[in-house]
């Protein structure tokens, strides 16, 4: 699970797919695809939330006392699975961000799709 906490107003919010923003208005983010975010704002850091140890907390919940940990960590200011807008190429809007997001995993899949039919051919025919 990805969150965006803004280090001006110290708000921390999750992302979905809908464009979300915090109360100063200096960070924005959202989700492209089940894994994928892009995200404005100099103020902006990505946090994870290790989804498996999140639901196991949640259901190892106690009534009182210490809750439950799970596992969260700063997401790497470089990371394959975040982008800031700034940095999309020839993005000046979160909708053309998700469309360079998109299109770039679909050219990911497609070359994988080409080098596995490539392969396949090499074995029926070629060997």
């Amino acid at each position: 699970m990805k969150l965006l906490y803004c280090t001006n107003c110290g708000d921390i919010f999750n992302l979905n797919l809908k464009l979300k923003e915090c109360s100063c208005g200096e960070t924005k983010g959202l989700y492209v695809n089940t894994q994928d975010a892009v995200y404005s704002g100099e103020y902006a850091v990505f946090l994870g939330i290790d989804n498996t140890s999140f639901h196991e907390a949640l259901k190892t919940r106690p009534l009182i006392g210490m809750g439950s940990k799970m596992d969260a960590f700063a997401i790497p200011l470089f990371s394959n699975a975040t982008i800031k807008l700034n940095d999309c190429p020839g993005c000046t809007t979160f909708e053309e961000a998700k469309k360079f997001i998109n299109d770039r995993i679909l050219a990911q899949m497609y070359k994988k799709f080409i080098k596995a039919d490539i392969e396949k051919f090499k074995k029926e025919f070629v060997d």
